[in-house]
């Protein structure tokens, strides 16, 4: 039983008069702790050490300490690769001095779609750092996604955006750009989907674990699904998609019991 289920069962029992006297005490911490500059420090600790601690750079479960930094927190430094690292290493708050109060609603910003002007209007930081955040946030999204495998009924549609060339000139350098660079919001130059689209793929299961994957320009064809797709479903689950012949030969790939069309599910 960990310490929140403790709680959980402690709350039950207590009184009306209790429980508001709870509240304000609760209310008041939060403020305090959400606060902390090493909120979220103690956050990295507690998800780190739920499982075996490891060198974040090789890892490698052979490690010591080594010292503490400035602001008191505990330095390790690997027995194999022979590198030093602390609890923030390669997350999403490393190197940062910002609390947790600003890092929850950079987030919740940035997932609401907001400019970055907006988001750090909002936020309280320089546009420049919610850019090196964002940068940051994507960068650890990648590698979370990079360890999923998709099972069971599986949806799976591709989208489309217009490439950006902002700051890039059509030269002997890049004569492979489909067209000039040219102000966000105007249309293609090309009617329908064609090489000035990037093609997005995007698939989440019924657990909700999700798969998006830049899989190239223009309509995608099989070998790119299926570059995209690679070890990252798992057999013998029940594709959702349109009626694209690539996704029908993936579905034959990893063996899927059934094969359903989107809009079946429309209809």
């Amino acid at each position: 039983m960990n310490n929140l289920e403790m709680i959980y069962e402690l709350v039950n029992t207590i009184c009306a008069d209790e429980m508001s006297e709870l509240k304000d005490y609760i209310s008041e911490k939060s403020t305090f702790e959400i606060e902390a500059t090493n909120a979220m420090h103690r956050i990295l600790y507690r998800e780190r050490t739920r499982q075996a601690s490891h060198c974040p750079h090789c890892g490698s479960l052979a490690f010591v300490k080594n010292g503490k930094t400035k602001t008191m927190r505990q330095k390790y430094v690997c027995k194999d690769c022979h590198k030093s690292f602390s609890d923030t290493t390669k997350s999403i708050v490393q190197s940062t001095k910002k609390n947790y109060q600003v890092w929850n609603r950079f987030i919740e910003e940035m997932m609401s779609g907001q400019s970055l002007r907006t988001i750090s209007s909002k936020v309280g930081i320089s546009v420049t750092t919610a850019f090196h955040w964002r940068h940051k946030a994507m960068e650890v999204m990648t590698q979370y996604q990079a360890n999923e495998r998709l099972s069971g009924e599986i949806q799976m549609d591709e989208t489309y955006f217009l490439l950006n060339f902002k700051g890039i000139k059509k030269n002997s350098k890049n004569p492979l750009m489909p067209r000039k660079a040219k102000k966000r919001g105007t249309p293609a130059i090309k009617r329908g989907i064609s090489n000035e689209h990037v093609c997005v793929l995007v698939a989440m299961d019924e657990s909700d674990q999700m798969i998006t994957k830049l899989i190239g320009q223009g309509n995608p064809l099989i070998q790119d699904f299926d570059k995209a797709l690679a070890n990252r479903i798992k057999p013998n689950g029940t594709m959702v998609t349109d009626s694209k012949s690539a996704y029908q030969e993936v579905s034959k790939k990893y063996k899927c019991s059934s094969f359903k069309f989107l809009q079946d599910f429309i209809l």
